[in-house]
């Protein structure tokens, strides 16, 4: 069912266009096991969303499964905020495997920079 869920939060977002950056962790240990971002229905992540340009979509309220095929690939999906407000997301490791160790995830401006 999965490792221990983490949840991000960020402060008072204005409206536009965010991004939620996965990528390896730590010493470079990854896991082809899926994880899961939110839990709502899930749909599946495309493989080439190795840039902000190239991310894949998700709505607020849904969730998506993805993994990591090797340790220098990295995942960005795209959430657009139609009013200002806070962003959540949950993210939850395969089984077995702690976010910490195999996964950095973080939240990113337009630009790519963490918020």
């Amino acid at each position: 069912e999965g490792g221990l869920k983490t949840s991000l939060y960020t402060a008072q977002l204005n409206a536009g266009t965010y991004y939620i950056k996965v990528e390896d962790g730590d010493s470079n240990l990854f896991s082809f096991d899926q994880y899961a971002i939110t839990a709502t229905s899930f749909y599946v992540e495309s493989e080439d969303n190795n840039s902000l340009a190239k991310a894949d979509n998700i709505s607020s309220g849904s969730a998506i499964r993805g993994s990591l095929s090797s340790s220098s690939d990295t995942d960005y999906y795209k959430i657009v905020l139609d009013n200002p407000g806070s962003l959540k997301l949950d993210f939850k490791p395969p089984a077995g495997l702690s976010d910490w160790e195999y996964f950095k995830v973080s939240i990113l401006d337009s630009s790519d920079n963490v918020l």
